[in-house]
């Protein structure tokens, strides 16, 4: 698989996490209240993924972008896992079976995705 390609995906995908955010303001502003941040987080998660997504889709400093990309992710399920506790651990049985729902779509996207890297991989 082309690394490019696999850049340039996941910078699409931040910069329309970003585009969502700034047409659906409201859900922004809802879903920083749901991590129990201050309303201004919204537009600094915004501006965020904007600057990682144009990173990755330019291929500048891909590795720094990537890297900033993964705190940033850690950070909002870590928040997301504190504030949500009990919740998540009610949910948890969603993980193992397929609901056609964007977030089950996606995440069985990102599973074919990371089995195409494998078999990427070992043909090297």
């Amino acid at each position: 698989m082309n690394k490019s390609w696999l850049q340039k995906t996941v910078g699409i995908i931040f910069l329309l996490a970003a585009t969502y955010r700034i047409i659906f303001f409201q859900s922004a502003l809802n879903e920083s209240a749901a991590l129990r941040l201050p309303i201004f987080s919204a537009y600094l998660i915004i501006l965020l993924e904007l600057i990682i997504g144009s990173m990755l889709l330019a291929g500048f400093k891909t590795e720094l972008a990537a890297k900033a990309g993964i705190l940033f992710l850690s950070v909002a399920i870590l928040l997301a896992i504190s504030s949500n506790w009990s919740t998540v651990i009610n949910d948890i049985g969603e993980l193992f079976v397929f609901n056609a729902t964007p977030t089950d779509i996606l995440l069985h996207c990102m599973y074919i995705l990371l089995m195409l890297i494998i078999i990427n991989s070992r043909k090297r």
